[in-house]
This record gives C-alpha cells, sequence and structure tokens, in this order.
C-alpha cells in the first residue's frame, strides 16, 4: 500500500495526492489575490511531486503576472531555507512565495525572519499543506490542506479489499485538497 507518492509499483494499491491540482488550485488563488511577483520554492526538478505541482502553478499562473519564479531546493526545510536566502539576498522580496510543502514552507519562514521582512505584511506565504503550529507564533498561512482522516480511510479499505480478495487488482485513489485561507 503507498500512500501520498505514486512510485512505479504496478503491484501495489495506493491513495495518492494529486498534485496537479494543488498547483492548479494554488495559482488560481494567487491570482484572486491579486498576486503580481509569485516566488515558487519547490522540491527537486526530478521529483514527480515537484514537477506536477509546479506545472499546476505554472498553468494558472504564466502570463498573468507580472514576474514568477521558481527556486528548486529539496522536501527538507535547511535546503529550502538555504535556497530562499540566497534569493533573498540579491532580490527584493516577492508578492508571494509558494511552498510546496509544509517543511519548504518553514525554510521559508526561516529566510524571511532572517531577512528581517514581516511576514504576511511585506512579504506573503501560501503554502502546499499546512504549516503545522504556526499559530503559535501568531501566523495563519493559507494552504492547500488535505483531509488525512479521508486518506487514510481510503487506504484502509483498499487494504481490506486486497486482503478480503488476494486476486483483486490493485486499486488506486486520487485525493484532492482544498484551500485553507
Amino acid at each position: 500500500m503507498l500512500v501520498d507518492r505514486e512510485l512505479q509499483a504496478s503491484h501495489c494499491s495506493g491513495v495518492y495526492i494529486d498534485n496537479l491540482d494543488c498547483g492548479l488550485q494554488t495559482g488560481r488563488w494567487l491570482l484572486e489575490q491579486q498576486a503580481s511577483r509569485v516566488v515558487v520554492v519547490s522540491g527537486p526538478e526530478n521529483s514527480n511531486v515537484a514537477r506536477e505541482r509546479v506545472t499546476g502553478l505554472q498553468a494558472a499562473l504564466l502570463g498573468k503576472v507580472e514576474s514568477f519564479e521558481i527556486l528548486y531546493a529539496d522536501f527538507f526545510m535547511d535546503a529550502a531555507w538555504r535556497e530562499t536566502s540566497r534569493w533573498l539576498n540579491s532580490h527584493k522580496a516577492p508578492d508571494y512565495f509558494v511552498g510546496c510543502n509544509n517543511q519548504i514552507s518553514l525554510g521559508i519562514i526561516k529566510a524571511c525572519i532572517e531577512h528581517r521582512l514581516r511576514l504576511m505584511d511585506e512579504v506573503n506565504l501560501f503554502s502546499i499543506d499546512h504549516v503545522s503550529h504556526a499559530e503559535i507564533y501568531g501566523f495563519h498561512f493559507p494552504c492547500v490542506s488535505h483531509d488525512l482522516q479521508e486518506i487514510a480511510w481510503q487506504a484502509l479499505n483498499l487494504a481490506i479489499r486486497r486482503v478480503q480478495d488476494g486476486d483483486s487488482k490493485p486499486g488506486k485513489v486520487i485525493v484532492r485538497g482544498r484551500i485553507a485561507a
């Protein structure tokens, strides 16, 4: 049973996040906010998850915003922090940073604090994935949120079906996130 990330394993059932849709929803939301300068901090260029999220963002935003840049880091806070900080050393903060997962978003937050940028004032952040415990520090970041109970329920149902019927073909369920503004 695979959950979240789809791998080339045709014998496995899986519940996967619709990453292209995450990017499309994020881009549409940014347009509603009248964002003009957007910097996306993504996972590695060769990651299917990163590629699909960025493709969705590009489809929604290209030609509709003043500038759109992609910084490739990794899905970890420190890599995103280093890449964002490096970029901020030579650029004015954008209207919006988009973190392609919650760890990347934490790295963006760290870089913005390091560069003395007031989050949600001088620069905004949108996260694909909820940034856990941000409210402790007085922040609420809009995000694409996924219903983890729904994902678990779908995975459990697929697993039970395979156990009850060993001849059943692997199943695949795609789960879409929702904007939590």
